[in-house]
């Protein structure tokens, strides 16, 4: 789930997210298939490529992307939030353009402190 404004901790519902969430023609929440775990790290990270678009609107998205979320529902304000990540940097799109997380981007580990 691809955001348009940054989020704390107090705002991970489902519905302030969803509230939250960017729209445009070719815009759609992906699925984030994970690897094997590493046991050595206890940590897993995505397996394939993940890609948002391309956007079709001649302006890309309704606005640039400064956070995003893992969700458990790939459509409507229903399920939980997992994860939301604040993003350094805000990306604006254009039309025909793709945001893409490549093989290995994007990874969670288990703390055992």
């Amino acid at each position: 789930m691809l955001l348009g404004s940054t989020v704390t901790d107090a705002q991970t519902t489902m519905a302030t997210l969803a509230s939250l969430e960017v729209s445009g023609t070719g815009y759609a929440r992906q699925p984030i298939p994970w690897g094997a775990p590493a046991q050595a790290s206890r940590s897993v990270s995505n397996s394939v490529l993940i890609q948002f678009g391309p956007f079709a609107d001649p302006t890309g998205l309704n606005t640039s992307v400064q956070a995003a979320a893992m969700v458990t529902r790939m459509t409507s304000a229903n399920g939980l939030c997992l994860m939301v990540w604040n993003l350094a940097t805000p990306l604006a799109t254009q039309q025909n353009q793709a945001l893409q997380i490549a093989v290995g981007a994007l990874s969670m580990s288990l703390s055992t402190s």
